[in-house]
């Protein structure tokens, strides 16, 4: 048996890398086919069935990697991850909506083990940008195609939805008289697809170092950029424009610390000018909805968004205050805010999630959920910070990190399967790395 495991192990090593290149260009693809499994709802999509398969394949080969990553720095980020991990299930025992907790808490036990997985491995650079880059590239073609047509691209049957304008509870940015519906991509929002395209862009800042490249090789990652940049701007997602600016400050500090890649200045002198470019044009088409979204508007829509996110803030605080240690239980935030909508002077309003992930974890979870999450975080950027220079897994960590910072905005990168994936298991990513790629680990940053 150990001798047929030797002969196909080139072979699993190059299944398992493809399925994690198919997590990345998936994760921002709301697909659900028929005939798929129905139930628990995040085994349905399509993005469920490479992280099945890199779960598998990883065990199969014996866990390659666990030994190494329990005994180095990770070991924290990995105990935290499994400790935040234990607690959402045990959540689901004083759960009063049992069903909806037990199907949070099993995602996430999907997205802890894949988190895992590619923590432990050493997957190949070239290959996990090459899959961000394809997921960019097809997605913000979608966007920039719905924007422009002010409708659905008609692809309903792998995963778009059937938006009009005019619908009902459609996403749209209003200036005085006039109306733009804003693209959802393959997604379930506008602001959903501009995360995935912050988190596409920040990776590809690997991009930008000292690396030979030819030509055309140059051109290709340029028009990506243009394209990744056209279609965020059109999102009009005020968080992932802020995500993405934020970031690259975080890429850019990285690039002077000792030991790490030095950017190509002329490469990246022309890719800041590509954006400022693009973004100027933007303004200068767009302005007055630029404008609507950036500034505290009488516009309808604008007063409606913000109107239903101080009413969860405040339910949040509420749920907190009466279950302060364990929390109302994984996932079962929208069900308890029914009893508490009819406190406030907007009863009517439409259950949902608090747009801010530490309050969300910390009303779910309490303020022992809240204290590992806090814990798995920061050991995980930490040891991102401290050990990673290799550029590509740099901007991974970005991504990543951009995400977190949605969070504070919005919920979706924690309760939405396919974005609990991408945030997790980018930083699980920024992580990986032989020796030759890190920093000594008592040497400390320099900026």
């Amino acid at each position: 048996m150990k001798f047929l495991f030797k002969r196909i192990e080139p072979l699993l090593d190059w299944l398992q890398n493809l399925a994690i290149y198919g997590v990345l260009f998936l994760a921002g693809w709301w697909w659900r086919p028929e005939g798929l499994i129905r139930q628990p709802y995040y085994l349905g999509f399509v993005v469920t069935l490479p992280v099945i398969a890199t779960l598998v394949i990883w065990s199969l080969r014996g866990f390659p990697g666990l030994g190494e990553a329990l005994q180095d720095q990770r070991r924290f980020f990995l105990l935290g991850l499994a400790l935040f991990t234990l607690w959402a299930l045990c959540s689901v025992v004083w759960s009063r909506f049992r069903d909806p907790s037990l199907t949070a808490a099993g995602q996430f036990v999907l997205v802890c083990l894949f988190t895992l997985t590619v923590t432990c491995l050493n997957t190949s650079r070239q290959g996990l940008i090459r899959a961000l880059g394809a997921g960019l590239i097809w997605q913000a073609s979608i966007v920039i195609v719905q924007f422009l047509r002010g409708q659905p691209v008609g692809l309903q049957i792998i995963g778009e939805f059937e938006i009009r304008p005019g619908g009902a509870g459609l996403s749209v940015v209003m200036a005085e008289a006039e109306r733009l519906m804003r693209p959802y991509g393959l997604t379930i929002h506008p602001n959903v697809i501009g995360g995935y395209l912050a988190v596409g862009l920040l990776a590809l800042s690997g991009w930008l170092v000292k690396d030979q490249i030819r030509r055309w090789q140059g051109a290709v990652r340029f028009v990506t950029l243009a394209v990744g940049l056209w279609a965020i701007c059109f999102t009009f997602s005020r968080s992932a424009w802020g995500a993405l600016i934020g970031d690259l400050g975080v890429v850019i500090a990285a690039s002077f610390r000792r030991g790490a890649a030095r950017i190509n200045v002329q490469r990246a002198t022309t890719a800041a000018l590509m954006g400022a470019a693009v973004f100027a044009g933007f303004v200068i088409a767009y302005g007055d909805f630029v404008l609507a979204r950036t500034t505290l508007s009488e516009g309808e829509t604008e007063l409606r968004s913000v109107v239903e996110r101080e009413v969860f803030y405040e339910i949040a605080t509420w749920m907190i205050r009466d279950q302060p240690i364990r929390g109302v239980g994984m996932g079962a935030f929208a069900w308890e805010s029914w009893k508490y909508l009819v406190r406030t002077p907007h009863p009517s309003l439409r259950p949902q999630n608090v747009h801010n992930i530490p309050l969300l974890v910390t009303a779910e979870l309490g303020f022992v959920g809240l204290s590992l999450w806090l814990f798995t975080l920061i050991s995980g950027f930490w040891s991102a910070w401290r050990t990673t220079s290799d550029p590509i897994r740099v901007g991974l960590m970005a991504g990543s990190l951009a995400l977190f910072a949605v969070g504070l905005l919005d919920f979706y990168p924690h309760a939405i399967f396919h974005f609990a994936l991408l945030s997790w298991g980018c930083l699980g990513l920024s992580l990986q790395g032989t020796p030759e790629h890190q920093i000594a680990p008592m040497e400390q940053p320099r900026l």
